[in-house]
């Protein structure tokens, strides 16, 4: 205990002062911008930041954080809401057997991935067959070649643009 405050108290204000604004605040605003979108920040309503201070650090730490909140919101939200997180999924499997089929059809017809002779044509071929005919998800070879493949023609000024 520093003064009359004890230390997560005085922790949290640190960061209330100067970790949200100086680094989590700027960044989050420079990756919404960058995208053109707005974001909002609901738990930093004045209103309910200068609730939250009032509680006793006790209530903070409870249960690991964010007690009281989750004690909230069990009373809104379906119970469903409750599982673990997860990354976004970009869903390049079905894209390579949909869309950009016909890229990575013309990345193994003339594309600059062979000409470096890193790659076997043949089983690149053979992966992207077994792929397209669902015989195999084969996502996680085909997804960072098609993108390799396009850098390059880009690169060397094949991209069409």
């Amino acid at each position: 205990v520093v003064g009359d405050r004890c230390a997560a108290a005085q922790l949290m204000q640190l960061d209330l002062n100067y970790w949200l604004p100086d680094d989590v605040l700027v960044k989050a605003d420079r990756a919404t911008m960058r995208s053109s979108l707005e974001m909002r920040t609901p738990y930093l309503n004045r209103h309910l930041a200068e609730f939250a201070s009032g509680l006793p650090t006790s209530i903070h730490l409870r249960g690991g954080g964010k007690h009281l909140l989750r004690q909230l919101v069990q009373r809104c939200v379906p119970a469903e809401a409750g599982r673990p997180k997860q990354a976004f999924r970009v869903p390049a499997a079905e894209w390579l057997r949909g869309p950009l089929s016909a890229t990575l059809e013309d990345q193994l017809a003339r594309g600059s991935l062979y000409e470096e002779q890193w790659f076997d044509r043949g089983a690149v071929r053979t992966a992207f067959d077994e792929h397209r005919r669902g015989a195999a998800d084969k996502t996680s070879v085909l997804w960072p070649l098609l993108a390799l493949g396009l850098w390059l023609d880009r690169v060397r000024g094949r991209d069409g643009a």
